[in-house]
């Protein structure tokens, strides 16, 4: 990622992630994110730049705190309408509007990276080295704080795999615990993932 200043990324995402003179704790998330998934790369001796992982990882939730009103507008240049399952679950629409945030406000034009954002909330089926990075990163960070969390990380260093299986499991039973919207994207990312996890098992 040539041309890339990560010190003025982390700059401008401090910026937006501050109200009234106090950064948001969501911030600290970001940093954790990025921190983890250049672990995550060096541990499974992943063929991934790690400058391109720690700008994905940092940058991951930046819509996270714009209000819905401004993420719909996002949603519409992109091409969304409101028949579309997506704008049944707004808890989803982060990565989607990042995907384009980033692109706009932080000047990030790496496909890589972007789609690392894009993915790292709902995954997608036979995922980039760098988007499971980001999408287990998000779960395993060190500021995450549960049994669910905690078991993730356990996982990831055995299996990256058997990772993202955990992962999206336990996004599924939250989604259904909560009778919330369950993205169809979801569902088939877990159903790729699993058939992946099986067929390994009888390699």
């Amino acid at each position: 990622m040539s041309g890339i200043n990560i010190s003025y990324i982390d700059k401008l995402l401090k910026q937006d992630m501050t109200k009234d003179g106090i950064l948001n704790k969501r911030y600290y998330h970001c940093v954790g994110v990025a921190k983890a998934t250049c672990e995550i790369i060096k541990r499974h001796n992943l063929n991934v730049d790690l400058n391109k992982a720690y700008v994905a990882g940092l940058l991951h939730d930046a819509t996270k705190l714009l209000d819905n009103d401004k993420q719909l507008k996002m949603l519409y240049e992109l091409g969304y309408t409101d028949k579309d399952e997506i704008m049944l679950s707004p808890n989803v629409w982060h990565g989607e509007t990042a995907y384009l945030y980033v692109q706009e406000r932080y000047g990030i034009n790496d496909n890589e990276v972007l789609n690392a954002i894009r993915y790292h909330v709902m995954g997608k089926e036979n995922m980039s080295f760098l988007e499971m990075a980001v999408f287990v990163a998000d779960y395993t960070e060190e500021t995450r704080n549960g049994d669910v969390f905690e078991k993730a990380r356990q996982i990831e260093k055995e299996n990256l795999i058997d990772a993202v299986v955990y992962i999206l499991e336990s996004q599924i039973e939250f989604v259904n615990s909560k009778k919330q919207t369950l993205i169809s994207q979801t569902l088939k990312t877990y159903e790729w993932y699993k058939n992946i996890k099986k067929e390994n098992m009888y390699e």
